[in-house]
C-alpha cells in the first residue's frame, strides 16, 4: 500500500486526467482500474504517466495493467525498444507482460 498520497484527487480536474491522477491512488484495487482505462479510452495524454508507472512501480499488478494500457494506447511497434528492455525487469509479471506484447 502507498503512503502519503491523498485519497481525494484535485478539484476540477477532467476526467481523463482524474484517471491518470488515480493510478498513484493508495487503494490498489483503484489505481489498477485507473491504470487500465486510458488503454480502452485511447488516452494518449496518460502514456508518459503510465510508463512512469510500470518502470517505478513496486507492484506489479499495477505495473502490468499500465503497460498493457500504453501498449493500446501507443501500439507495439512505437513501444517496441522499451518492451524490450521489460523483458528484462525483476518483476516476472512486467517480464512476461512484455515478451507477450513482442512478435
Amino acid at each position: 500500500m502507498r503512503c502519503g498520497r491523498p485519497v481525494e484527487g484535485p478539484p476540477g480536474l477532467r476526467f481523463d486526467d482524474q484517471l491518470v491522477w488515480t493510478v498513484g491512488h493508495p487503494d490498489a484495487d483503484r489505481a489498477v482500474l485507473a491504470a487500465q482505462t486510458p488503454g480502452a479510452r485511447r488516452v494518449a495524454a496518460a502514456l508518459a504517466a503510465l510508463r512512469r508507472v510500470v518502470d517505478e512501480d513496486r507492484d506489479p499488478y499495477l505495473a502490468v495493467a499500465a503497460l498493457r494500457s500504453a501498449i493500446a494506447i501507443a501500439g507495439r511497434e512505437e513501444l517496441r525498444d522499451w518492451l524490450e528492455q521489460l523483458t528484462h525487469s525483476e518483476s516476472f509479471m512486467v517480464r512476461e507482460a512484455a515478451q507477450r506484447a513482442l512478435p
